[in-house]
């Protein structure tokens, strides 16, 4: 423990005044100048002085850290940055409940060792400090809930569905400090910012932060802080050559902490150094710049030069793994992706890698001793500024015998997830790992077919775990990329724009969808002719489709033809025929009351497939299950529907997390069926369905935003079971936002408004309202004539009843009699 300063002040003071009294005590032992006491006590005083100023301005001990603490090790040759600290200190201590404060500049300034810095001389003012690395942030629900863990929250098993967990604590806790580091967008910060006692800094080269915090410029170094940090770092350099090699790097902190590395790792002379920075010009100075005039990464190409050349030429293997990882991503990457996949590398790389006496482990070693890479545990980390050299240099040299280190990179990817298909829970944490590198090296001009592999795969994993809108943006990436690569007419292009069209429609714009999903079907059956499995996926995926769009009618011909193609080409008891029969299911509930039963067959038959398939515990189980519940409530078997909606929820929370969509819409029509059973003389079933779809409600909107049909569609199921616990207001305003939504997504006129239009109508009657609640009956009931152009249909039938009975409650019996009388005519016609 540090002793406080003003413990030592007062020993100081009180040692001085004893010193006095000592003197006076013994003055007739003391020289007689001593015993003056006009003399003794001036000269006592200023002694005192001396040594207070020495202990006042001496810079207090580190304080102990935190006992939550993930920061990086601090810099021991921090240097300068005196204005940022102050800055970051005063806004701070004047901020009490969240603050978000940015460090903006240039990549290379040091934005990371000021905040570094930051948390390591206010570590006392916090009870936990977390640094999360945001450059992608696809990797920020990880390192949250690596957070999570550390404060001792219990968690969902994805990571990805941990996060509201995390911030939900630190909503309730106080004096915690997050870091977000190297974060590249406003919005993939700003969805994890918590709320709460506590403070968030971020760091970033990007603008536009100002619309989330208060942003602080970092520029380069001032000189003389440049020469103190080299003359520190390497003693034999004098303070003019230290004045010219900043000058060549343009005074900046990564820069001048890299060559300073450089120089004392290989002992190089200082004037040999500079030398050769001066004649040797990098890519930017080739195209017409002087180094110190150019401070982006560019610069930095000639400055590994020298490193590289001497690893080429003595360490080829070491050179072509610096190669290979300087095509992935700069987070840690793991060294089995080389070990699990060593067919897949250069000969002398996958030498080393097969060698068991310990190659592998030296040809790191020699990439760790030249400040290239870095080694944690079983993975490496390669910095961006040297990739970007390493990049720049493979690009001067002349083509080399063997594979372009990119072309490596791609297909070491591919090696290591062909087996990992994204829907298998399993292969989950091995794509969290991988995706940042999968995303960087498509980022390059890969083969077109082994990106667009990449793209699909990536994009159905973010799929598979809720991540809708970022898959949706990997498909459009892969589907733009093969048709410029191939055309818009080759075959290949059916499976991105199938995917593509799948999570639109996932993501309620099946309008949109269509398109693509035709193309994909014409380019199939052109390519394979009618019969072939691919067929039946495009036909599935179609009629998916139109069965969102309320076209069962169109859909239901589908996919008849999607399962006979299936069955033809499996049999019948293959899980994928399982998978057809519950689409046909759906679509079959959906055409007539009368298809029913038929579909509670199909999806009682699919079920014991998925069962026999894969045991009582996997996801397509729990899919199953969900879709024979539903049919069994459309059949008036809510207690049985009961049942497996609650196990498939128990599946589906133990495969995907608590925070899923899949989870999410079970939860919704286990609460809608809580609802038919509760008693009027009972409530509890209702207080359960409203804690059930409070939990959905939260889910969907975190995956699919505020202004999402799905959102619409829980906010009216909230709003229902509101009205039936005799909180009609409050249902009232969750149907308006409901409507509101449903109509700016569909349009007025879109039969997904009626039920919308229903629910509010029933709130404003249980508010005694019949007069606001019948014109929007009206209107629900002008839809959905139109929507089936006048024809009968059961739905049509029964809002004409509806609103019959609303009209006879209100003393208007001719109206209301008429009203029935339609419908009972048009179920009469229905029936025969």
């Amino acid at each position: 423990m540090r002793r406080p300063r003003g413990a030592l002040v007062t020993a100081e003071v009180a040692l001085v005044f004893l010193t006095g009294l000592a003197i006076n005590a013994a003055s007739e032992h003391l020289p007689p100048w001593m015993t003056v006491s006009w003399v003794v006590w001036p000269v006592l005083v200023a002694v005192l002085g001396v040594t207070l100023a020495v202990t006042l301005r001496r810079e207090p001990a580190g304080p102990s850290l935190p006992p939550v603490w993930s920061v990086p090790p601090r810099n021991p040759n921090f240097t300068g940055r005196a204005e940022e600290q102050r800055w970051l200190r005063d806004r701070l201590k004047r901020d009490r409940n969240v603050s978000v404060h940015a460090m903006r500049g240039m990549g290379g300034v040091g934005k990371s060792q000021v905040v570094i810095e930051f948390c390591h001389r206010r570590a006392g003012r916090y009870r936990a400090v977390w640094w999360i690395t945001a450059e992608d942030a696809a990797l920020v629900p990880g390192q949250l809930a690596l957070l999570g863990r550390a404060l001792g929250l219990t968690l969902p098993a994805n990571v990805e569905e941990s996060v509201g967990v995390v911030l939900a604590e630190l909503r309730r806790r106080r004096d915690w400090l997050l870091v977000f580091d190297n974060a590249e967008t406003v919005s993939g910060v700003r969805r994890y910012l918590p709320s709460g006692a506590g403070h968030v800094l971020v760091t970033t080269r990007r603008a536009g932060f100002e619309a989330i915090a208060a942003v602080r410029h970092v520029d380069t170094f001032r000189r003389p802080d440049s020469v103190s940090l080299l003359r520190r770092r390497v003693p034999a350099m004098s303070d003019g050559q230290a004045d010219e090699l900043a000058e060549l790097l343009g005074d900046l902190p990564l820069a001048l902490e890299q060559a300073a590395a450089y120089l004392q790792q290989t002992s190089t002379p200082v004037p040999d150094y500079l030398d050769r920075l001066r004649r040797s010009p990098d890519t930017a100075a080739d195209r017409g710049r002087d180094a110190h005039r150019t401070p982006d990464h560019d610069t930095l190409a000639s400055l590994w030069e020298l490193p590289l050349r001497l690893i080429e030429e003595s360490f080829p293997a070491s050179a072509r793994l610096l190669e290979i990882c300087s095509y992935l991503a700069s987070e840690a990457i793991p060294l089995d992706l080389f070990a699990d996949n060593a067919s897949a590398l250069p000969q002398a790389l996958e030498s080393a890698v097969a060698d068991r006496s310990g190659e592998f482990a030296d040809t790191v070693g020699v990439l760790v001793d030249y400040s290239l890479l870095r080694r944690v545990d079983d993975s490496v980390r390669v910095h961006r500024m040297v990739q970007l050299a390493v990049r720049a240099r493979v690009a001067g040299l002349p083509p080399a015998a063997g594979a372009h280190p990119q072309a490596v990179a791609a297909g070491l990817l591919v090696a290591d997830l062909r087996e990992r298909h994204p829907r298998s829970t399993s292969a989950w944490p091995r794509w969290r790992l991988m995706l940042p590198h999968v995303l960087a090296c498509v980022g390059f001009d890969v083969d077109p077919r082994v990106g667009g592999w990449l793209l699909g795969r990536a994009g159905a994993y973010l799929f598979e775990t809720g991540q809708l809108n970022d898959a949706r943006l990997l498909f459009t990436k892969a589907l733009e990329g093969g048709e410029a690569a191939f055309g818009p007419d080759h075959p290949g292009a059916a499976v991105h724009l199938s995917n593509l069209g799948v999570v639109l429609s996932e993501l309620g714009q099946p309008e949109r969808a269509r398109p693509f999903l035709d193309r994909a079907l014409a380019l199939t059956e052109a390519a394979y002719g009618p019969h072939h499995p691919a067929v039946a996926v495009r036909l599935n995926n179609l009629g998916l489709a139109l069965h969102d769009l309320r076209r069962p009618g169109e859909a239901l011909p589908l996919m008849q033809r999607a399962l006979a193609i299936t069955e033809a080409a499996y049999g019948p008891d293959r899980p994928i025929v399982a998978l057809r029969l519950d689409n046909l299911g759906l679509v079959m509930r959906d055409l007539a009351p009368e298809h029913v039963q038929e579909a509670e067959a199909l999806h009682r038959r699919a079920l014991a497939i998925t069962e026999a398939a894969h045991g009582p515990d996997h996801p397509d189980v729990a899919r199953a299950l969900h879709n024979l519940g539903a049919a069994l409530v459309d059949r008036g078997y809510p207690l049985d529907a009961r049942r497996l909606f609650e196990r498939a929820l128990a599946v589906k929370e133990a495969a995907y997390g608590l925070d899923h969509p899949e989870v999410a819409g079970t939860l919704s029509d286990l609460a809608m069926v809580l609802r038919r059973l509760h008693s009027p003389a009972d409530d509890t079933l209702l207080v359960t369905a409203q804690a059930l779809l409070t939990r959905s409600l939260a889910i969907s909107e975190a995956v699919f935003g505020g202004d999402h049909p799905v959102v619409a569609v829980r906010l009216g199921n909230l709003g229902l079971v509101l009205s039936d616990l005799g909180r009609a207001g409050e249902a009232t305003r969750l149907h308006e936002r409901a409507l509101a939504i449903a109509e700016a997504a569909h349009g007025a006129d879109h039969p997904d408004v009626t039920k919308h239009l229903d629910g509010l109508a029933g709130a404003w009657r249980a508010q005694g309202h019949p007069d606001l609640a019948i014109p929007l009956m009206e209107r629900a009931l002008k839809i959905t004539e139109a929507w089936h152009r006048g024809d009968d249909h059961h739905d049509v039938a029964t809002r004409l009843s509806r609103l019959g009975l609303a009209l006879s409650l209100m003393d208007r019996e001719d109206e209301a009699g008429h009203l029935i009388t339609r419908a009972r005519d048009m179920r009469a016609r229905l029936r025969a």
